[in-house]
C-alpha cells in the first residue's frame, strides 16, 4: 500500500503544480488514502449530514482528522438532505465546532448526479451555498491564474 499512497501523493502534485485547486473526493472510510489525502491537503472539508447517525460518524473522522492535522485546516460543512433532525447548537455541541457552512437541499442536485452533469450555475436552492463556500474557501488565496 506504500506504493499506492507515493503514487497518490505523486499524481496530487502533479495536478498541484498545473492548477489553482486540487479537490479530493475521498471514501468515507479512513484508511491509507484518506490519511495520504489528509496530509496533501492545505484545506479538509469533512460533509456531515444534519441527523444524530451522521453526527456522530462525523465525530468519530474529526477525531482521526484532527490528529492527523494538528487540528488545522478542518472544517464542517454540513449537507441538508431533508429537514434536519438537529439544531445547529446540537451539531456545535456534538462536533466540538461550528459548521463553516451548510448545504441546502436541492432537487436539481440528486438531477444532475444521476445524469452525470455538473450542477448548473443559478440552479436551485444549492447553487448559492456552494458559491458562498468556494468564496469561504478561496479568501487569502491569490486569485485564479496567479504565479506561485
Amino acid at each position: 500500500m506504500a506504493g499506492a499512497r507515493r503514487l497518490y501523493g505523486a499524481c496530487v502534485a502533479l495536478l498541484a503544480h498545473d492548477h489553482d485547486a486540487v479537490v479530493l473526493h475521498v471514501p468515507r472510510t479512513l484508511g491509507t488514502l484518506a490519511r495520504a489525502a489528509a496530509r496533501l491537503a492545505d484545506e479538509t472539508i469533512l460533509v456531515s449530514g444534519a441527523d444524530i447517525m451522521s453526527l456522530y460518524g462525523a465525530r468519530r473522522t474529526l477525531a482521526f482528522l484532527r490528529e492527523e492535522l494538528d487540528g488545522t485546516g478542518l472544517r464542517i460543512v454540513l449537507n441538508i438532505t431533508r429537514r434536519p433532525e438537529v439544531t445547529a447548537a446540537e451539531v456545535e455541541r456534538v462536533l466540538g465546532s461550528k459548521p463553516a457552512a451548510r448545504i441546502r437541499s436541492d432537487p436539481a442536485v440528486a438531477a444532475a448526479q444521476a445524469a452525470g452533469r455538473l450542477l448548473k450555475p443559478r440552479g436551485g436552492r444549492a447553487w448559492p451555498d456552494v458559491v458562498a463556500l468556494a468564496a469561504t474557501l478561496l479568501q487569502g488565496k491569490p486569485e485564479a491564474g496567479a504565479t506561485r
